[in-house]
């Protein structure tokens, strides 16, 4: 059924179609005398297309201030995106345009993204839910391997990163011992839009590549020193950079740092 669902709201949603006959079967309960939409909520009816757009029109008017005036939290006028964050709710990190550059690369931004919000399954995090025989860092074999160890204090880590910065300077506080050493100062960060952007894309591809080492090293017992670290790192940053060069020549100044 879920299934079901799914396909006729991609349908709806790309395709532009409107038939709402095959939701309503989809939606057969055991009993075929009420239609239902399975939620947290428990079954709701759904007979007709205008319950759900009257459901809609319900919870953007509870955002009216007025019922006979139209003022969407408290303007005059209403916007696709005052409506978005009204309904996303809470407030907006510093670090979205670090990690969702518009030149970085996918994989490496999804690694940052996720290390940014202290998700990688690093040994101190799976410790949490089962316990760990060593909670030595792969890398170095001396602490226990965290988020900010692994990334920050770790020797191999500060490895990269010193070669790293003295190949395209990263504006990062030095040294990093935390989470915060690294964002707020990239969050911060005045440049022209091109140099900010292979900023960007460097710190995720870092990121990226640290982790790999480690679970190179976990999982095919193999270690990559550092060195050959920082030129995975150079060649995949040169290659992305000079691909999205030849699309827009935005990058074209900083062509010759990028080859040193």
């Amino acid at each position: 059924m879920l299934e079901k669902i799914t396909a006729i709201c991609r349908n709806f949603l790309w395709g532009g179609t409107e038939d709402y006959s095959h939701y309503r079967k989809a939606c057969l309960g055991r009993s075929n005398k009420e239609r239902f939409a399975v939620g947290e909520m428990g079954p709701w009816p759904l007979h007709k297309k205008q319950d759900l757009i009257c459901a809609i029109k319900a919870i953007f008017k509870a955002g009216c201030l007025a019922p006979n005036v139209w003022t969407f939290q408290g303007k005059n006028y209403y916007k696709v995106s005052i409506g978005y964050h009204w309904l996303v709710g809470g407030t907006k990190v510093s670090w979205d345009r670090v990690i969702w550059a518009r030149a970085s690369i996918p994989h490496h931004a999804f690694i940052a993204w996720v290390f940014i919000h202290r998700r990688l399954p690093t040994k101190m995090r799976l410790n949490k839910f089962f316990q760990q025989n060593d909670l030595h860092c792969l890398l170095c074999n001396h602490h226990t391997e965290d988020d900010s160890h692994l990334f920050a204090v770790c020797p191999y880590a500060q490895e990269v990163w010193d070669s790293i910065i003295h190949w395209w300077p990263l504006p990062l506080r030095s040294p990093c011992l935390s989470l915060d050493d690294m964002t707020t100062p990239l969050s911060s960060f005045k440049a022209p839009k091109a140099h900010k952007q292979i900023t960007f894309v460097v710190f995720a591809a870092t990121i990226y590549f640290i982790w790999y080492a480690r679970n190179q090293l976990l999982f095919r017992n193999h270690r990559i020193t550092a060195l050959t670290t920082v030129c995975m790192i150079k060649d995949q940053i040169r290659h992305h950079m000079l691909f999205l060069n030849t699309l827009s020549c935005k990058y074209s100044t900083h062509v010759d740092a990028l080859l040193q």
